[in-house]
């Protein structure tokens, strides 16, 4: 068992090798965590610039495109979590994942800022909170490999009782290829800093790292979804992707006061 866990981490660790497609380089202090994803689901939804505005902290703008801001809901599979300097454990380091995401700028730097986080591990949803400060909580998420398509199923209640539920079946229309550059795909993927609103004021900023990701085009038909804030992500997604398998370093976050 140890060796494939040392091949993962060798593997993991050798994605700072590939950083032409970044627009600022990678951070040059090491890395905190990394983590392998893989059936990786997508769904984008335009929205209105003044309806996502009142939902960001203050310091953060809506990345606007074509008059449009994007929201996103992404489920992924998680393995091979691990801190820096440790091998991943078995079953403790595998789960996945849902956010509600949106495309955002901080500064002259594009970002995704989280809005909410679900994981199937309680563990992983507790060293989120604690670690990155994210809006996470443990969840039932259940993600179903088809041939050309990935089923999503996740829901929890959250306080006050209101359900967060997400289905979804995502069929691929066409081969995964990495983003060309300037394009949609790479306007909503190639994001490679993470922010997270404080709930005492700030910002926690987080850089983090891939390889350029290699994307089907794809067909959501979303049957349930509460996740999202209320009146965004309303109906059809406009875009789907479904992702292929890499690695992913994140690095400790820094505070940005308000």
């Amino acid at each position: 068992m140890a060796f494939p866990l040392a091949a993962t981490a060798a593997r993991q660790a050798r994605a700072l090798e590939a950083q032409e497609h970044r627009p600022w380089a990678a951070p040059g202090w090491p890395w905190s965590v990394a983590q392998t994803l893989a059936d990786g689901v997508f769904c984008h939804w335009p929205v209105a610039p003044e309806a996502l505005a009142p939902l960001l902290p203050p310091g953060v703008e809506p990345d606007v495109r074509d008059g449009r801001a994007w929201l996103t809901i992404a489920a992924l599979r998680v393995t091979g979590l691990r801190l820096r300097g440790l091998l991943p454990v078995p079953r403790l380091s595998d789960g996945a994942e849902l956010v509600v995401r949106a495309a955002v700028v901080v500064g002259d730097r594009q970002a995704t800022l989280l809005l909410d986080a679900a994981f199937s591990s309680r563990v992983a949803a507790a060293a989120a909170r604690r670690l990155y400060g994210l809006p996470a909580a443990s969840s039932r998420i259940r993600l179903v490999r088809e041939v050309d398509a990935v089923r999503v199923e996740t829901s929890r209640t959250r306080p006050g009782g209101a359900p967060a539920v997400f289905h979804a079946r995502v069929v691929a229309t066409g081969p995964p290829e990495v983003a060309a550059p300037g394009s949609i795909e790479a306007f909503l993927h190639e994001r490679f800093l993470l922010v997270v609103g404080r709930p005492g004021g700030g910002l926690m900023l987080a850089e983090q790292h891939r390889p350029p990701w290699r994307l089907a085009p794809a067909r959501a038909v979303v049957t349930l979804q509460t996740v999202a804030p209320s009146g965004l992500a309303v109906g059809a997604p406009a875009l789907a992707h479904i992702a292929e398998q890499l690695d992913q370093l994140v690095w400790a976050p820094e505070r940005q006061e308000a």
